[in-house]
């Protein structure tokens, strides 16, 4: 039985406007499906892990979101999308990114790495490989498989549908099982203790963005540091918003943000342990 991959969304949305990023989005989605069907139909021993439009009950682990796509999240935060995974007999992890962009170089590496830092958290025995239609000079240094890319006006259609056999492709499930076990916020909090005590003088970490002073994180104002930047900062909590403060300006945390849920998780456990602590 084959499975149909909705492209109407962005198919119509092209039609409609004419804008060529859009042509471009759809490009990439087809681009992605015509690889996704290309690396079943030749990987035989692998089981590829299926893509489907379901809602996930899961807040911790490997879920389905948007039109199938796998992504891995922890207390509603989505620390990463994954495009294509698969599973050996072995228990080896088969990872595939798919990627078009040509520009905008420090994103896409950015996403990379944080994805490739996740995944060695959760699997001891670790496949990737890139998905390019032709050589990236800035995605050298990463292992990459070159499929060219179909004629794409051919797939302009409501859906693309998969040609390969399913037949050998896995449940997510499958993936969730044989996943280690992690708890972002517990590495945050033990990593944030060590540095605001200065038991470490550096941190670096494509996965982890920030660190917080633990001890003073119940307050109104207490400092974090920015892993990207490389800067101690603060964040400020006035009138139930919360701010972050540097070179004495104010900008506005969103709540929905990973930064603000941290924040409320940390507290939330250290919370919990003081209570617990007590009895």
């Amino acid at each position: 039985m084959s499975q149909k991959i909705s492209l109407k969304k962005t198919l119509d949305k092209w039609k409609k406007t004419g804008i060529e990023t859009t042509r471009l989005i759809l490009n990439s989605h087809i681009y992605e499906y015509y690889c996704y069907d290309k690396i079943i139909s030749d990987n035989p021993d692998i089981h590829i892990i299926l893509s489907k439009t379901q809602k996930s009950k899961l807040i911790n682990g490997f879920v389905y979101r948007n039109n199938g796509s796998i992504y891995y999240t922890q207390h509603d935060i989505d620390l990463a999308e994954f495009d294509i995974l698969g599973l050996d007999d072995h228990g080896t992890l088969y990872w595939w990114e798919v990627t078009t962009a040509k520009t905008n170089e420090p994103k896409v590496k950015k996403k990379l790495n944080k994805k490739i830092e996740l995944v060695y958290k959760l699997f001891d025995k670790v496949n990737f490989s890139l998905i390019v239609p032709e050589e990236i000079d800035f995605l050298n240094t990463y292992p990459k498989t070159i499929i060219p890319p179909p004629v794409y006006e051919d797939y302009y259609r409501d859906y693309y549908e998969l040609s390969s056999d399913m037949g050998n492709c896995w449940p997510l499930k499958k993936l969730i099982d044989l996943a280690k076990p992690y708890d972002y916020i517990a590495e945050i909090i033990g990593i944030s203790r060590k540095f605001f005590s200065h038991k470490m003088s550096e941190y670096n970490s494509h996965l982890i963005e920030h660190l917080y002073d633990i001890e003073h994180i119940n307050e109104n104002r207490f400092q974090y540091f920015d892993v990207r930047k490389q800067t101690l900062k603060e964040i400020l909590i006035e009138n139930h918003k919360m701010y972050k403060v540097e070179g004495g300006k104010k900008e506005l945390v969103d709540q929905k943000k990973a930064t603000a849920i941290e924040i409320r998780l940390i507290r939330k456990q250290l919370r919990q342990y003081h209570t617990s602590s007590k009895i």
